[in-house]
């Protein structure tokens, strides 16, 4: 009994924290996940991610499988007189032995360029010093944070955008509500008005005012409706879905309350446009450090060359070779090409300086205009919530009054009017307050 109870318990929690996800996360969710512009992003990380692995390889030795094979006559030779100096003493160790023991000697003409000449080799080149590979990685590492900065920064845009996108679209929902529920009053009005003029109580003009005052509300809604499609489409496609798939409405939104404490100076080190550019200025940094590096550093390298060289396509111990050498090459002057590409590389650092300057006074005014649109806003729902109250108040006196017969037409259309008016400035506002605090939560970088 004693285990079902703890197995039930831990059903239930488990089914409570599922449902704790709201709607509106769960769409966040999906959009993250689907979105195409954030998946290009992504692809962006990767590329970064594996031009580190490339840089780092640098470091690794290489290792080639290098193989020529020449055919050659003619060109430039040498001609080696060693007949001429030799035959005239074999001649007389000859006449002196009484023997043919020392053959006669051709000349030798030797062309330069090898003929039916071989070497096949395997190659081996360890870099031991080169400032090039070094800062190359630490350049890389640098453009792998620019990308995952530029991710998220994208991530919390569309986490604003959705939220916003949502709540556009809760906007014109609930006014087609109250667009319909107003709807049935004014077509009892209509036939209320119809059976006061077959009684002969009043003229035909008010009951052509109700129904004209019914058909405006009517073409009012239409073109919400037209707003709700709109939002519809818009909101699926930053979720990457078919432009007529339907919302699910969340019934769990709630309005905060009260505005996050975080300054601005909190706001700035957590938005990742910063760490975006401060990762670009350190990678510009580096790349002010290579070129410098190049001026005043050779590059050294280990070359070691194992395999057969040799007259005739042949792998026999006679042929075979290995040889190790060690190469420096030291750029002692380029025409200044080095200072100026070190100076470009200092202006283009600078640039980045200005831009981050730029942009902490850029996130700076966005806070500030953030938070004071949140407050209006949050002030404006609660007047308009109060307005709602009165005119709700209002109207149902003038209705009560209007049947009684107390009540000219024109007070009754007003008084609705009015209501109507102060029901949907009541939704608007409340999901106004809701899009500015979800773009609050980006300016200081809420999650």
């Amino acid at each position: 009994m004693y285990r079902l109870i703890l197995i039930l318990t831990s059903a239930l929690l488990t089914g409570l924290s599922l449902s704790a996800q709201s709607v509106l996360d769960q769409y966040v969710a999906e959009g993250l996940e689907n979105n195409q512009q954030l998946f290009q992003e992504k692809l962006a990380v990767e590329t970064t991610q594996l031009e580190l692995s490339q840089a780092k390889g640098l470091y690794m030795p290489s290792v080639s499988f290098e193989a020529s094979y020449t055919l050659a006559n003619g060109g430039r030779g040498i001609q080696f007189p060693v007949g001429d100096l030799l035959n005239p003493v074999y001649g007389t160790l000859n006449q002196l032995t009484d023997s043919d023991q020392f053959p006669t000697i051709e000349n030798v003409n030797e062309q330069f360029i090898p003929n039916d000449f071989h070497e096949t080799k395997i190659r081996v080149v360890q870099p031991l010093m080169n400032s090039d590979i070094h800062y190359n990685k630490l350049i890389r590492e640098s453009l792998v944070k620019v990308a995952l900065a530029s991710e998220e920064t994208y991530k919390q845009e569309l986490t604003k955008e959705i939220k916003v996108a949502y709540y556009s679209y809760l906007q014109a929902f609930e006014a087609i509500k109250i667009y319909n529920a107003n709807e049935q009053s004014l077509k009892e009005l209509v036939r209320f008005n119809q059976k006061r003029f077959e009684a002969d109580q009043i003229t035909k003009d008010e009951v052509y005012r109700s129904e004209f005052e019914l058909q405006q509300l009517i073409a009012d809604r239409s073109q919400i409706i037209s707003s709700l499609e709109t939002s519809k489409a818009y909101f699926n496609f930053l979720l990457n879905r078919s432009y007529d798939s339907e919302i699910e409405i969340d019934q769990s939104i709630i309005l905060v309350e009260e505005m996050n404490d975080i300054t601005i100076v909190s706001a700035i080190s957590q938005r990742p446009e910063i760490l975006q550019i401060k990762a670009a200025q350190e990678a510009q940094q580096l790349d002010v450090r290579r070129s410098n590096s190049d001026r005043f550093l050779p590059q050294i390298n280990a070359v070691a060359d194992l395999g057969y060289q040799g007259f005739g396509y042949e792998f026999s111990s006679d042929q075979d070779f290995w040889l190790v050498n060690l190469s420096l090459s030291w750029n002692i002057f380029s025409g200044f090409q080095k200072n100026q590409t070190t100076q470009i590389s200092k202006i283009k650092l600078q640039a980045l300086e200005s831009q981050q300057r730029q942009l902490n006074s850029q996130i700076s005014l966005e806070v500030v205009r953030a938070k004071s649109n949140f407050e209006a806003s949050k002030n404006t729902y609660q007047a308009k919530q109060r307005a709602q109250l009165a005119s709700q108040k209002n109207f149902d006196i003038t209705n009560s009054r209007y049947r009684a017969g107390q009540a000219l037409l024109v007070e009754y259309v007003d008084a609705q009017s009015s209501n109507i008016s102060a029901q949907l400035d009541t939704a608007l506002s409340k999901y106004q307050v809701l899009s500015n605090q979800a773009i609050l939560d980006r300016s200081l970088a809420i999650k």
